[in-house]
């Protein structure tokens, strides 16, 4: 797992992804003008680009934070907290020994 965490995801795939969404979501609304054409002035486009924008920046931003999950995730402090439990069982083991008198 130290090799994934220590390859990042390459910059230029991140920053292209992001300024093809916001270009393909600036020219959204010339391709909804005519499905909207019955609506007053054409207005009814704007809140379906602007739902289509939040939905879309959503989900991107929620791949940029898959991207690097390691970093989210406080794996160490539960490495270390299962480490030191696993450190005080053995000690509970060898103290049983010690008390008893027998080595098994």
């Amino acid at each position: 797992s130290e090799r994934l965490f220590s390859s990042p995801v390459p910059l230029f795939y991140t920053k292209h992804t992001a300024r093809y969404l916001t270009a393909w979501l600036v020219f959204l609304p010339f391709a909804l003008y005519e499905p909207f054409g019955s609506t007053y002035n054409h207005f009814g486009m704007i809140p379906c680009a602007a739902v289509l924008s939040i939905f879309l920046f959503g989900i991107e931003e929620l791949a940029i934070q898959l991207e690097e999950p390691f970093s989210i995730l406080p794996l160490l402090l539960y490495t270390n907290t299962i480490g030191n439990n696993a450190v005080e069982i053995i000690s509970w083991h060898f103290i049983e020994e010690d008390t008893s008198g027998t080595h098994r």
